[in-house]
């Protein structure tokens, strides 16, 4: 009977050692895949953390340039008006001297005349300056909301991944409890 009982330890010890060894390769190979997949997770935060800042610091250059842009804007239309007001006082003394029309009066009218051209031409060109700079303002918004739309959505995702990460640990936690 001893012989039977130790003949049968022999035979089961290499199958009982090798179930324990395959069940500590588990634990470990486990413990590998949890270590890799918070690596991962680290890893894609602080990826999204940069993507977060570059997308504000795209806004906020953005927002400087169009208030750049926007004071452009206003100087060229605070210029163009006194532009205006300056034809507006150069046409009435125009039609004054047509009115009075004496040949003296000739060459002055021809310098007024050509003064009134130049500053059409000035006017044209401020007004060509003014679309411009609105044109850029408002790729300048369109930029700011396009940045401010990824940001959010961005922002969205990490926190669905907090919340999933979270859920994740507390089933762990769950398993690991009703495990033991």
């Amino acid at each position: 009977m001893k012989t039977r009982l130790l003949l049968l330890i022999i035979i089961m010890l290499p199958l009982l050692s090798r179930a324990q060894f395959s069940s500590a390769q588990r634990q470990v190979q486990m413990s590998n895949t949890m270590f890799a997949q918070q690596n991962r997770m680290t890893m894609l935060f602080q990826q999204q953390q940069r993507i977060m800042a570059s997308l504000t610091y795209n806004v906020q250059t953005a927002e400087i340039k169009m208030a750049k842009e926007e004071k452009k804007l206003l100087k060229t239309t605070k210029k163009r008006q006194k532009l205006q007001e300056l034809m507006e006082t150069k046409q009435a003394e125009l039609s004054t001297l047509k009115n009075a029309s004496d040949a003296a009066d000739q060459s002055e009218l021809n310098n007024l005349n050509s003064h009134l051209e130049k500053d059409k031409r000035k006017l044209d060109k401020m007004n060509a300056k003014q679309a411009e700079t609105t044109k850029r303002i408002e790729s300048y918004k369109e930029e700011i909301n396009k940045n401010n739309i990824e940001r959010e959505a961005l922002a969205k995702k990490v926190e669905e991944e907090k919340k999933a990460k979270a859920a994740k640990k507390a089933a762990s936690k769950k398993e690991k409890t009703v495990s033991n």
